[in-house]
């Protein structure tokens, strides 16, 4: 499954995201577009050094800065769809 595929598939579920510059965003997936920016609700900001925390009803977060995105659960069948065997 391409990228867009998995965050289509993971919107409404919980998501770590983190940024290029060392924050970490933990919150709802909401929506995403082509462009892979993200809305996220519910979310927890963590400072890049681990100390500081925000809390934040909705967040906004260009796809240009975003690092790395990891679920938190197996999205299920729906994830490996694309991942077949060519043997």
């Amino acid at each position: 499954m391409l990228p867009l595929g998995l965050l289509t598939a993971a919107q409404g579920h919980p998501m770590l995201v983190e940024l290029k510059n060392g924050e970490t965003l933990n919150g709802h997936l909401v929506t995403c577009d082509t462009w892979m920016n993200l809305t996220l609700k519910e979310v927890v900001q963590t400072s890049p050094d681990g100390d500081k925390f925000f809390r934040l009803p909705e967040v906004y977060v260009k796809g240009n800065n975003v690092c790395l995105q990891a679920r938190w659960r197996c999205l299920g069948p729906e994830a490996n769809e694309g991942r077949r065997s060519n043997t």
